[in-house]
C-alpha cells in the first residue's frame, strides 16, 4: 500500500482491492485518533484503469491528466477573463489572475503538453483591464478557505503536560 497526499486529499493505493479488506476501517480509526474527520461522502474505491479519478486526476489515453470537467471549467473562466479584459460581460463568473494561475500551474504540472498553449492564452489577457472591469461590474471572486487543525488524542495532551523540557 502507498499513502499519498495532495493538499487536503489523502489517497491510499494498492495492487489489491482495498475495499474487500479490513484496511479501510483501520485507516478511519487511525485518522480519527489523530483528530481528522473523514467525509464518508468523499471516500470512494475504484481502479484507475476503469476511469476512477483521484484529486481531479484521471488516466486519459494511458497518461496522467486532469479530469475533463476540471480543464473545461478552467477554460470557461479563462474565457471569461478574456471577455472582461475587453469590457464584455463574463458568461460564468469571475476568477482572479492569481486563482487561474494556480489552476494553470496545476494543469501544466500534471500534463506538461498542455502548458505552452494555456500559458500563451493566459499571458495574452490584459489582467489589469479584466480586474478593473470586474470591479466596475460589481463582480468579485470568492476564495473558499478550508481550515483543518487536527487535535491530538487526549492521551497525547496528558503526556505533553507531564513531560519536562
Amino acid at each position: 500500500m502507498v499513502y499519498t497526499r495532495f493538499v487536503d486529499d489523502i489517497t491510499i493505493t494498492s495492487a489489491f482491492d482495498l475495499e474487500e479488506t479490513s484496511y479501510p476501517q483501520l485507516i478511519f480509526r487511525i485518522m480519527g485518533q489523530l483528530g481528522f474527520r473523514l467525509g464518508k461522502h468523499k471516500t470512494s474505491f475504484g481502479r484507475l484503469d476503469d476511469g476512477f479519478e483521484i484529486t481531479s486526476l484521471c488516466i486519459e489515453n494511458g497518461e496522467l491528466d486532469v479530469r475533463r470537467e476540471y480543464l473545461e471549467e478552467f477554460e470557461l473562466y479563462l474565457r471569461d477573463a478574456e471577455l472582461l479584459a475587453v469590457g464584455k460581460d463574463p458568461l460564468h463568473g469571475y476568477r482572479t489572475q492569481c486563482q487561474l494561475s494556480g489552476q494553470l500551474h496545476f494543469i501544466a504540472w500534471v500534463r506538461p503538453k498542455r502548458k505552452r498553449g494555456l500559458i500563451r492564452r493566459f499571458k495574452a489577457i490584459k489582467w489589469d483591464e479584466a480586474h478593473k472591469n470586474a470591479v466596475a461590474k460589481g463582480l468579485f471572486a470568492i476564495r473558499p478557505t478550508i481550515t483543518m487543525t487536527p487535535s491530538p488524542p487526549p492521551e497525547w495532551e496528558k503526556s505533553f503536560q507531564n513531560s519536562s523540557p
